[in-house]
């Protein structure tokens, strides 16, 4: 149980386990059973949105520039390692919304070599991000 000050009541937390392969695991700090590890949620806030980006984003090769993503790269002069820095170390410009194809879509703003960027990403659940667009 886990008390902050200014707070009449305790904040009771669990870690619940992700199997990432045979032999890892991972813990990640959402309530048990708040979010499906295998099912795409009705609602997703910010934070949770973050969370699953995040451990999505720890490998390179799970964030994948579609062809409208690839061609804004190119047009605008971005490399795929400028986009995947603001995607790690980015944050969540507004509230994840669903898409038409099922994906909860965010869009993500950071800096990477001396530039503002905004990634355009839609979350194939548990998957990989899909970069949508840049600019």
């Amino acid at each position: 149980m886990v008390f902050f000050p200014n707070m009449l009541l305790p904040l009771s937390v669990e870690l619940a386990t992700i199997p990432l392969s045979p032999e890892k695991s991972a813990y990640n700090f959402y309530r048990k059973g708040a979010i499906s590890m295998d099912e795409t949620p009705s609602r997703l806030s910010k934070p949770e949105a973050a969370a699953v980006i995040k451990e999505i984003a720890q490998d390179a090769d799970r964030i994948v520039p579609v062809g409208h993503g690839r061609r804004r790269m190119r047009e605008r002069d971005f490399t795929i390692t400028q986009v995947v820095r603001v995607v790690r170390a980015g944050y969540i410009d507004g509230d994840p919304w669903l898409d038409e194809h099922g994906n909860w879509r965010v869009d993500m703003r950071g800096r990477s070599a001396g530039e503002e960027i905004t990634v355009g990403l839609a979350i194939e659940w548990r998957t990989k991000l899909l970069i949508i667009t840049v600019f």
